[in-house]
């Protein structure tokens, strides 16, 4: 997925770059897990000159379904396949945790063979964990000097570590459940996130998007505050009066 970011003024040539983002739970936490990917994106097109191109890795859980289904009714994950990488008891999910696993294997056996533990301290930094802007920009700085050391890139690929054929550079894998905080999202709403989160009024008419019923173990709670979100001409509970 490209984010189009016309502000960029940089006329350095854009690098490529793959993100692997791991999955969990109901939709409220895959869009919680998008939003802090979104961040992510953003910064690194903005200000570093890459493009990432994204990959799930998805639960492998009857809620994980639906709610992967139902982030595709969102325009920006249409066309994102969510089955690529089932993490549990699914032959995709074995080829995808052996690419992360033999990454970091790699990037180990790199650094003894050529006694350079930078090499090794980068790859540690390659695992993306950080909610704040500060720890975004700081992993995508390593990411992005990986990615222009060609010492390393030529190591690298001669040991056929990337992604795909495609993608043959290291990857950025979140390997853990992380959520967009507050701050984070407030900071980039007006960058763009509340169309990255627009829904596909046609795919939604078509294939009854959000249709799901929640499963058993699953709790629905609705909170409206009605004060902050009513406007006082319309408050209208009977002996109820908004501060």
């Amino acid at each position: 997925m490209v984010i189009s970011t016309p502000n960029v003024t940089t006329n350095k040539p854009f690098l490529s770059g793959t993100f692997v983002l791991q999955t969990m739970g109901e939709m409220g936490n895959n869009l919680a897990a998008l939003a802090y990917y979104y961040a992510v994106k953003t910064l690194a097109y903005e200000e570093f000159n890459l493009n990432l191109t994204l990959h799930i890795r998805k639960q492998n859980v009857g809620k994980a379904d639906s709610a992967a289904q139902n982030v595709k009714c969102l325009k920006s994950f249409k066309d994102l396949d969510f089955d690529e990488c089932n993490w549990f008891q699914n032959e995709k999910g074995k080829i995808c945790q052996d690419k992360v696993n033999n990454q970091f294997k790699g990037f180990k056996h790199l650094a003894r063979c050529t006694d350079n533990h930078t090499i090794l301290e980068l790859s540690e930094n390659l695992r993306t964990t950080s909610g704040t802007s500060v720890g975004i920009r700081s992993f995508l700085k390593v990411y992005v000097d990986m990615l222009n050391d060609p010492s390393i890139m030529e190591l690298f690929r001669e040991m056929n570590l990337g992604w795909t054929t495609d993608e043959p550079w290291p990857f950025l894998c979140n390997e853990g459940r992380v959520h967009a905080s507050d701050q984070l999202i407030n900071e980039f709403y007006s960058k763009g996130l509340p169309q990255f989160f627009a829904f596909d009024n046609e795919t939604k008419i078509s294939s009854g998007c959000c249709s799901q019923f929640p499963e058993k173990d699953e709790n629905v709670f609705h909170y409206r505050s009605f004060i902050k979100d009513l406007s006082r001409n319309n408050f209208h509970c009977i002996g109820a009066e908004p501060n």
